[in-house]
């Protein structure tokens, strides 16, 4: 219903109790605003508000006194109605309505078949809990996009929040943003401090907003999750908890640990997510190889179906399957060719360079090869944890050899810096500074200066090893001089570029020379990203790839980077600039932290590799930038290999392992780990290396099964699909019924029609000059395109139809959106806008803001037969029906027209439903027939009114009696699922011994010594794991803690939730619409 407040009509969203000190009960009312001006949603204590008013639109049409509609504005009221009202409980013979989805009709995608299949699983459930765990680049985020929307417009949820990695917040503002019109506020410390500013010390951000995107590193700070508790307070007895929805992104960075001390992020999570109603968590690689880890992270997903264990029963294997949504690139590719069409995803085609050292580069891998030996030797007797922090001192080096000569030149200066350093660095400032740069940070700039304080943190650390080395180092030095990186002990110089670089060489011949360029030109459509995890070597390749390229090409602009830290407007005007194709940007180099989140796969397949990070699941994300959902072409990955260079060697096997294996990628850690510290920590060959490599991936392959989702069968998906079709024709939507009802209310108040140009030979729309006065505002806030002069943007073209955007490359059809057209949809603030002046007119009118409408219209057609005698006429009785629990969720919301003849001044029986896209009728000459229609009218009035409460008693005894029926049944299922669950716990509690934690670890540490780790680190992991006495205590704990919540949340949803969702708030409301008598042809 509408209400309104402070001056303003506003649609009541939901009604929560909040219970003032003195006042007794209070109402907590959310509203969303129907005007285009001012903030779109607040929320009121309603007894608080002065002349607030509720209006309920009650009234039957005055026929008898108020002039019929215009057709056109007729019919778009009635489409207005039925797009607010789209989440049917019962069919009107009774009968529970199926699923409908209707969130992909409120969003600016192409929906794939497979991205419907977690939405309709997650209708399904009365508690969202979903995993989503698809293959990098399938969509998960338009997927959980999706899930949202819909739960929003069925009223189910408010408040919500999405944590992600630092890097991804803006991206996941602007998704939600771009494709569902839904407006999320960033929280960072910054944010609050600004909020703070301006609404004082005392505000709370995670009060004040109710759709918020923030890093989950940020969230784990303790005065900022102690902020987020403060605001999570709810009354005694209360059935809901203090959030809605819940959406982790890359949720196995918050996996709880195998044994020992969770990390702060996997405990924080843990809390966190007990305050959530609905969660949903995203993630390609939700299993990291070990079972506990994995049972962890679905127990924070949802506590009532799991339990962490290292033993996942049967039952255990079921829940997972429940809830768990994965499919696989490959599997949807073999989908399309069994149906004979082409495959959705292109192939992904590794693609290794060789490289051709010469002397001087040569010199150098040999001059720190041996460098790096002498060092092992030198600490090869000291205690275990000496040599580990030896280890991580060559690393530090060996990284950024294994990039390029220039980046390693730059740590060597460093290096030598911390040798001159007139104090010993000790092994506690050496873990300071190997902690420091293990931290996740997305700021490139500050990685490198602790890069370099590490380079100088290691010399000082070797300096008693010094006069021991001094031959190597020589070597080293004389090495850089002669590539011309070293001058009198210092940075050669400024802007020198070393005088070999085969992987520079190797770039610009091969690459660029054979797959960017065409003699002197540019290929058409070709562009590359090259991927680095160094700013140093990114900034040498930005100088150096400008410099050559403006020797044959004179346009500004070719080369771009994208680095972590940059301005998110810069980094958001490079992105766009690079998927531009009209764009002159021809190569993107781009570091890791920078390309988290990045969507490149419309103007670009061709990726470059420049250095191998040492953690084979960036690899994969790197390559995913690229290799996703929307890329027409076959994806082309370079790397380098060298059979001159045995760390190149091992690496390059290491990419080819990682593109085969990328399946399971996320639970081959462990393998990699034990790879990398065989090949670079203990100098073993590197033959052996890949061969122990490729030994212990085929033992682990297929150890570690995800259950893959069900396909869509043709028969599913082509059942959904009609699903959709049937809704969009009870809706009365289409494309042409979109334009048409966005005219029409552009055009109320006066404004006058047309008020789009008529539509262009591409099939686009343009708003019509002058824009209406109530309409100028939203227009320029939601529809102008962005100006960098800060001046308002140009109007954009505008279409209604998705498939305006989908092109066809290679036959497979891209959803590609154009710079200069808008997607207007049902979520889109001008509908948003549109819909609610359609729906402010059936109301009578307390202000000058908008005109009332009569309701009513006078058509002709066709005339029912009934016992063989033609009806006088028909009556189409357009009704909303809403349902609310004592949750105050509405559960039904419905608009459907009753057709009923008129015979001999009665109503007869009401006739056979037809969807509102198939029932038109014909104009009629108004004047000729009003008084007889206002005759008939007023025979059956009354009649009318009557059928009205009998229709609301009689639905109101349907829902009334379902709603039991569901209550019963959902109680059973939720009281037998917490007595497992409790019986489950005091189980594992029973069981966890010292006995079995011994077992435990002992199985673990036989797992390690079967990934060929040697016997001293499988000591040095004994040792780590010795204290059972801690583990003990920490598990019997957890179980407690989740026994407690067991009982609570038992209490919660049997006592509270489930009878108020499955009890009908006074009756059902039944609010008549429109009107339309249709005499005979």
């Amino acid at each position: 219903m509408l209400a309104t407040v402070r001056n303003r009509r506003a649609l009541v969203t939901s009604v929560e109790p909040f219970d003032g000190a003195t006042e007794g009960r209070l109402h907590l009312v959310s509203l969303e605003y129907t005007d285009g001006s001012g903030h779109r949603e607040d929320s009121v204590i309603w007894e608080r508000e002065i002349d607030r008013s509720l209006l309920e639109p009650t009234a039957l049409p005055k026929v008898d006194t108020e002039p019929p509609m215009i057709g056109q504005e007729f019919d778009a009221l009635q489409r207005a109605v039925r797009w607010t009202a789209i989440s049917p409980f019962l069919l009107p013979d009774g009968s529970v309505a199926s699923q409908t989805i209707a969130s992909p009709l409120f969003g600016a995608v192409q929906v794939e078949d497979f991205q419907l299949v977690p939405l309709l699983r997650a209708l399904q459930m009365p508690r969202v809990s979903l995993l989503l765990a698809d293959d990098v680049g399938l969509g998960k985020t338009i997927e959980a996009g999706l899930i949202l929307t819909e739960l929003l417009l069925r009223r189910r949820i408010r408040k919500v929040l999405i944590i992600s990695p630092a890097a991804l917040r803006k991206q996941w503002q602007q998704e939600m943003k771009s494709k569902f019109s839904l407006s999320f506020d960033i929280v960072d410390r910054s944010e609050t401090n600004a909020l703070q500013k301006r609404m004082g010390l005392d505000v709370n951000p995670w009060r004040t907003f109710s759709r918020i995107v923030t890093s989950y590193h940020y969230l784990r700070q303790p005065d900022v999750l102690e902020q987020f508790r403060a605001a999570c307070s709810q009354p005694d007895g209360s059935a809901r908890l203090p959030w809605d929805l819940l959406i982790v992104d890359e949720a196995h960075n918050l996996m709880p640990s195998n044994f020992g001390q969770d990390s702060d992020l996997a405990e924080m999570l843990r809390s966190l997510s007990l305050l959530f109603e609905h969660k949903l968590f995203l993630s390609a690689t939700p299993h990291n190889g070990h079972t506990r880890c994995f049972s962890g992270l679905l127990e924070q997903l949802d506590p009532v179906r799991f339990t962490q264990t290292s033993d996942f029963t049967p039952a255990m294997q079921q829940r997972t399957s429940e809830v768990l949504i994965r499919r696989l690139k490959r599997e949807i590719n073999e989908q399309d060719k069994q149906a004979g069409k082409t495959p959705r995803f292109g192939d992904r085609k590794l693609h290794p360079i060789p490289l051709f050292f010469g002397n001087r580069e040569r010199n150098l891998a040999i001059a720190f090869d041996a460098f790096r030996t002498a060092v092992k030797r030198l600490i090869a007797a000291s205690h275990r944890h000496e040599q580990l922090a030896g280890n991580f001192a060559v690393d530090v080096l060996n990284k950024r050899l294994l990039s390029c000569p220039y980046t390693f030149a730059n740590s060597w200066i460093r290096f030598k810096d911390g040798i001159k350093e007139s104090l010993i660095a000790d092994y506690m400032e050496l873990k300071a500074a190997e902690k420091a740069i293990a931290a996740d940070i997305d700021d490139d700039r500050e990685t490198e200066g602790r890069l370099q304080h590490a380079a100088r943190t290691v010399g000082a650390w070797l300096k008693p090893l010094i006069p021991h080395l001094e031959t190597e180092i020589a070597a080293i030095d004389l090495a850089l001089e002669r590539l011309g990186l070293l001058k009198d002990g210092l940075m050669g110089n400024e802007g020198a570029f070393p005088s070999e670089d085969a992987r520079w060489n190797r770039l610009q011949e091969m690459v660029i020379g054979e797959y960017l360029r065409d003699g002197t030109k540019w290929r058409n459509g070709e562009r590359l990203v090259i991927f680095t995890e160094y700013k140093t070597t990114l900034d040498y390749l930005q100088e150096r790839l400008t410099k050559a390229l403006a020797e044959t090409s004179p346009e500004e602009g070719l080369v771009r980077v994208l680095f972590g830290g940059m301005d998110d407007r810069e980094r958001e005007e490079i992105k766009l600039a690079f998927n531009d194709p009209d764009n002159v940007v021809r190569i993107l180099v781009a570091t890791d932290a920078a390309s988290e989140g990045l969507n490149l796969q419309e103007t670009a397949r061709l990726i470059a590799h420049y250095d191998i990070p040492w953690n084979p699941s960036r690899l994969d994300q790197r390559n995913g930038r690229l290799d996703r959902h929307g890329q027409a072409n076959d994806v082309v990955v370079f790397h380098f290999t060298s059979e001159d260079n045995a760390d190149l060697k091992f690496l390059g096997h290491v990419i080819q392992k990682v593109n085969t294996i990328r399946e399971e990628l996320g639970s081959m850690g462990d393998v990699f780990d034990a790879a990398f510290q065989r090949r670079f920590a203990d100098l073993e060959d590197t033959d052996r290396a890949i061969a122990d490599l490729d030994m212990a991936v085929e033992s682990q392959r297929g150890r570690i099964a995800l259950p893959i989702t069900a396909k869509l069968t043709d028969q599913q998906a082509g059942e959904e699909l009609a699903a959709l079709a049937q809704l969009r024709a009870e809706l009365d939507f289409s494309p042409e019924t979109l334009r048409d009802t966005l005219e029409i209310a552009l055009g109320i108040n006066g404004a006058g029609l047309p008020r789009l140009e008529p539509t262009d030979d591409l099939g686009r729309s343009r708003l019509k000059y002058p824009i209406p006065l109530q309409w100028e505002n939203l227009v320029n806030d939601s529809l102008r395109l962005e100006s960098s002069h800060g001046t308002l943007g140009a109007l954009p073209a505008i279409v209604f139809d998705p498939n305006h955007f989908v092109q066809y490359r290679n036959d497979r059809p891209v959803f590609r959106a154009a710079k200069d057209t808008a997607l207007l949809h049902l979520g889109h603030p001008m509908y948003h806008h549109a819909l609610f002046q359609f729906a402010r007119s059936r109301f009578p009118n307390q202000t000058n803001e908008s005109k009332t409408t009569s309701r009513w219209l006078l058509r002709s057609g066709d005339m029912p037969i009934i016992n063989g005698q033609s009806a006088d006429a028909l009556l189409l009785l357009t009704v909303e029906e809403m349902a609310i629990n004592e949750l105050r969720e509405t559960f039904h919301h419905w608009v459907r027209t009753i057709r009923i003849p008129i015979i001999d001044g009665e109503l007869g029986e009401v006739l056979p439903h037809v969807p509102a896209a198939s029932d038109r009728a014909k104009a009629i000459d108004i004047a000729a027939n009003l008084a007889r229609v206002r005759e008939l009218w007023s025979d059956v009035e009354q009649d009318v009114k009557k059928l009205l409460n009998k229709l609301s008693q009689d639905f109101t005894a349907r829902v009334i009696e379902s709603l039991k029926e569901r209550k019963q049944s959902a109680i059973a299922t939720e009281k037998e699922r917490f007595k497992d669950r409790l019986a489950e716990v005091k189980k594992a509690a029973s069981e966890t011994t010292l006995q079995k934690l011994q077992k435990e670890r002992d199985r673990l540490l036989q797992n390690m010594s079967q990934l060929s780790l040697f016997a001293e680190d499988v000591r040095q992991q004994s040792e780590k794991l010795r204290d059972l006495e801690d583990e003990l205590a920490r598990r019997r704990r957890h179980y407690e803690d989740l026994e407690q919540f067991l009982q609570q949340e038992r209490d919660r949803t049997i006592n509270l939730l489930l009878p108020k969702r499955h009890t009908l708030h006074g009756s059902v409301l039944i609010f008549p619409v429109t009107v339309e008598i249709r005499l005979p042809n």
